[in-house]
């Protein structure tokens, strides 16, 4: 049947850079049943591996795994249907158009981001996640992406999305703590303003 066109479908784009803590929330919110259809690339990417026979997946595998997850998002935003995707977001072409064709189709577009306050916390967070089995990103790429998703991507993204929930998780004792939240086209500190982590201080002033 079809749905509705009165009925705003939702995006939801669980975004950061790598090893900033995004599996982490999808998991967490997995749980508590508040996600649907999850479109992430990693899983595919495992997903084909398993049948190729890899222990991991090549760099070719993780290649087809993006692409095949692209043309999944793409595919699901024109049949208007909600969704949850986990990105790193470092592409600033490819994120604020796809943002604004879901937006043309009557998405409403929330956005949960994780980040840490540097990007050699993500490094060694990678480098634990390797060691426990997990995929392998190169160090450089790593740094290369933390700086663009933050410097060039975010600031465009949040402006573009309804909703906005920020969190820094640079600290493994307190894990992800929501900093800043936006709504009504208002981005509002969730903690004393002097206590916000550079990266989230800067983004409320260009606010």
């Amino acid at each position: 049947m079809p749905r509705p066109r009165n009925k705003k479908p939702i995006l939801l784009l669980i975004a950061g850079p790598n090893g900033s803590g995004k599996s982490t929330t999808v998991a967490r919110l997995s749980q508590v049943g508040q996600l649907g259809v999850l479109v992430n690339a990693d899983v595919i990417a495992d997903s084909m591996a398993r049948r190729k026979g890899e222990g991991r997946p090549s760099p070719e595998t993780q290649w087809q795994a993006a692409l095949a997850a692209e043309e999944m998002r793409w595919a699901l935003v024109s049949q208007r249907v909600s969704f949850a995707t986990e990105t790193v977001m470092s592409d600033l072409d490819r994120w604020p158009r796809f943002i604004l064709e879901a937006k043309s189709q009557g998405y409403r577009i929330v956005l949960f981001f994780i980040t840490t306050r540097d990007p050699s916390i993500n490094v060694g967070r990678v480098a634990e996640r390797v060691l426990a089995g997990g995929h392998a990103v190169d160090q450089n790429k790593i740094v290369n992406r933390f700086h663009k998703v933050m410097q060039q991507v975010l600031p465009v993204v949040l402006n573009l999305v309804d909703e906005a929930l920020l969190f820094d998780n640079s600290e493994i004792k307190t894990g992800a703590v929501a900093v800043l939240a936006k709504s009504d086209g208002r981005l509002t500190p969730l903690v004393l303003e002097n206590l916000l982590p550079d990266w989230a201080a800067k983004l409320l002033k260009l606010h």
